[in-house]
């Protein structure tokens, strides 16, 4: 395809217009900002404006790899990209580009500029779509709760359709019919479907993908959602099932419970006058489904499950308040963090409580939680970098439909059927099992024995997706997910594996290439998601990780503080001197806002920042 000539990147002398950037700032970057961290964030935010796919990007950086992105605004950077892309010979397709723009002036001039285009090409088709987005969002003003350092230049683009063709066939049927009854977004049921089957998993399940690359089966789910679209009904509607089984589980913990106080009273009864009989120790009290809990509790819980081989959904109303509950009993100084990052991997969990001492060998436990997008944003800006947020699998829900009153209902089958998939790979607990094991008492069996291998056709598919997960080609945000796709897709078919097999999965230790298959095509889709939101959650942040926490806690101090204010009650990144005035510098710089000279009350001289209107 060919750009007209005069689709090119305007001059910088064309009006105010023109020199409006992406986040809404008019002044031209070169003038304050040269240098190479400058030079990448700037390259960054336009690249991620024009394209929702990471490898074009990377594609971008080979045919202009020194693209002078400081010399213009941001439209004409963009407008630049295009046309260099063209000269080098690559297609431009419509599915590939994705744009959005704050600033009515800069929306009109692109409208007019595609309309005086010679013939229809997708670099017209984007500039178009670029306006008609600013108009759409200015009618339903979707971004006026988000602060305007965390608002997304890309409008949401065109993803992949769900596929549920890697599920067995009635539960694909389920989960359209779940969809349609609740208004909810597909993908929102088709990531709960994912994490409940996941739970289900036997806490000793593993799959080997190549030598040394050993994996288990729960998955972390994050679904972007607008408030009010159903989130947690849709949740809790899905994993109906593991809230039935847990009621069976406190009825099997009832009857262990009064046959271990009746065994304690004829103990007692037995004993010597002023002796005390050795009790048996309590049953345990295992679960399924968990809601808010903290580091602590759920170390108990999977301790108790885990003698049953019975893995653990934790399912929180809100992440935020999941991932904000962290440490709130240690003055913000625990380590939370690092315990979930174990438990994500399956590692053994230690945990001293109140004088107790709880290990975990093998603990198993699949996460969902839906999460706002002006909350999600903020999360982002908060994030610490330790990798937690790129465990999990991002899914963007925010594709509503019209509210219908008269939803078909979900037919008794297909809820049939998802309830005895599940079912089937869940175990049978006794009375019996719930009570701890003694001397005398039969081994366990050896559950570590269950790993699961590919077969030689599962071997190749696998191969070629793992050799194609290239996290150099991602952009820094995106390559600790990146890094972790190959693994997370053999977490998806362990699951898959079991949806399909069974009660007889243990008698099937291979994961053929159908099942490999449908494994890749859920990975691709969770990745193309996770790219989409994690960039619509970093979109238009020029500042680095330390700057955006400033940012995000001078906000909530009501958008003015003191240098002295920040050291003594900031975010950790900023209680040094030196490194807290360096920050405010940054952010001044970037027009996120400017110092403020005043006297206080007793007439000493005090210097403060004070966040501007953008900010």
């Amino acid at each position: 395809m060919t750009i007209p000539e005069n689709s090119s990147a305007p001059t910088a002398n064309r009006g105010a217009a023109d020199n409006e950037n992406l986040d809404g700032s008019s002044v031209p970057f070169g003038a304050t900002e040269a240098n190479a961290d400058a030079l990448y964030n700037r390259e960054t935010r336009v690249l991620a404006a024009c394209f929702k796919d990471p490898r074009r990007i990377a594609e971008v950086r080979e045919v202009w790899p020194n693209g002078d992105y400081l010399s213009c605004t941001e439209t004409e950077c963009a407008w630049r990209v295009l046309r260099s892309l063209n000269d080098a010979g690559l297609e431009i397709s419509e599915a590939s580009l994705t744009a959005g723009t704050k600033d009515a002036a800069t929306a009109a001039d692109i409208a007019n500029r595609a309309a005086g285009m010679k013939s229809t090409t997708a670099a017209q088709r984007w500039a178009i779509q670029l306006a008609d987005d600013y108009r759409a969002r200015q009618a339903a003003n979707e971004t006026a709760d988000l602060p305007a350092e965390a608002t997304p230049t890309p409008t949401p683009a065109k993803l992949p359709d769900v596929p549920l063709d890697a599920l067995p066939a009635p539960l694909g049927d389920y989960g359209k019919a779940v969809s349609v009854n609740m208004e909810a977004p597909l993908p929102l049921v088709f990531a709960a479907m994912l994490a409940t089957a996941s739970t289900c998993v036997p806490t000793g399940a593993r799959i080997l993908g190549r030598p040394g690359h050993v994996e288990i089966g729960p998955l972390w789910l994050a679904p972007l959602a607008m408030p009010g679209s159903k989130k947690s009904p849709t949740i809790s509607r899905v994993t109906s099932p593991l809230n039935d089984y847990d009621g069976g589980l406190q009825s099997a913990f009832a009857v262990a419970h009064e046959s271990w106080r009746a065994d304690c009273a004829a103990l007692q009864a037995q004993s010597k006058r002023g002796a005390k009989p050795v009790l048996p120790p309590e049953p345990r009290r295992v679960q399924a489904l968990a809601d808010d809990a903290t580091v602590e509790s759920l170390a108990d819980v999977l301790a108790a499950n885990e003698p049953t081989d019975l893995g653990l959904l934790c399912a929180p109303d809100e992440l935020a308040a999941f991932t904000g509950g962290m440490n709130q009993y240690k003055s913000g100084k625990g380590s939370d963090r690092a315990a979930y990052l174990k438990l994500w991997a399956g590692q053994p969990v230690r945990v001293n409580r109140r004088g107790r001492f709880v290990y975990v060998k093998r603990p198993r436990m699949a996460l969902i939680a839906g999460i706002q997008p002006a909350v999600a944003c903020k999360l982002q800006a908060f994030d610490e970098s330790d990798g937690l947020l790129d465990r999990f699998h991002w899914i963007d829900c925010r594709d509503e439909s019209a509210p219908r009153f008269d939803v078909p209902p979900v037919p008794p089958a297909l809820e049939h059927a998802w309830n005895m998939a599940l079912r089937a790979l869940l175990p049978v607990v006794t009375p019996g099992d719930l009570r701890p094991k003694i001397d005398g008492d039969a081994p366990p069996a050896d559950v570590d024995a269950r790993l699961f291998v590919l077969a030689p056709d599962a071997v190749a598919v696998y191969g070629l997706f793992y050799e194609s997960c290239d996290r150099r080609d991602l952009p820094p945000l995106l390559r600790g997910y990146g890094g972790k796709l190959a693994g997370q897709c053999l977490r998806v078919a362990l699951t898959l594996h079991h949806l399909k097999h069974g009660a007889d999965v243990f008698n099937r230790p291979q994961i053929d290439g159908e099942t490999m298959r449908g494994a890749i095509a859920v990975t691709q889709w969770l990745a193309a998601h996770t790219y989409h939101v994690r960039t619509f959650m970093a979109g238009g942040v020029t500042a680095g990780n330390d700057a955006r926490r400033v940012l995000a806690w001078i906000a909530e101090q009501g958008g003015y503080v003191t240098l002295r204010d920040l050291t003594r009650t900031g975010p950790p990144c900023a209680r040094n001197a030196e490194r807290a005035a360096e920050t405010l510098a940054e952010l001044a710089r970037d027009g996120h806002g400017d110092f403020d000279e005043s006297r206080t009350p007793a007439g000493r001289d005090r210097r403060g920042f004070r966040l501007t209107d953008r900010a």
